[in-house]
């Protein structure tokens, strides 16, 4: 992964069902810089399944231009929901 190809996003408070909109908001703006994206995760304080489905609708946008989507630090919590949903492998989780 090239740093010139990629722009790094910081994540903070919630993403859950009552944030889903301007999570997805804030995400598809991320879109246009046509450059693989690094979500930084280790300011979530609340996820749920509706913040896991806008993390999908990311990757799903972002693979559509050929672009990745790494998950930086993502807490014990959302780890523990991506495995329970075994969507741990998924995501591409860096350090």
């Amino acid at each position: 992964m090239r740093v010139e190809d990629t722009i790094e996003v910081y994540v903070v408070g919630e993403m859950n069902i009552y944030k889903a909109e301007d999570n997805k908001k804030t995400f598809q703006s991320y879109l246009t810089n046509n450059k693989n994206v690094i979500l930084d995760l280790s300011n979530v304080t609340e996820f749920d399944t509706a913040g896991l489905q806008i993390l999908m609708a990311f990757k799903k946008s972002l693979d559509a231009k050929h672009k990745n989507l790494y998950l930086r630090a993502p807490s014990e919590l959302i780890i523990n929901i991506l495995k329970l949903l075994k969507m741990d492998n998924y995501f591409e989780v860096i350090n």
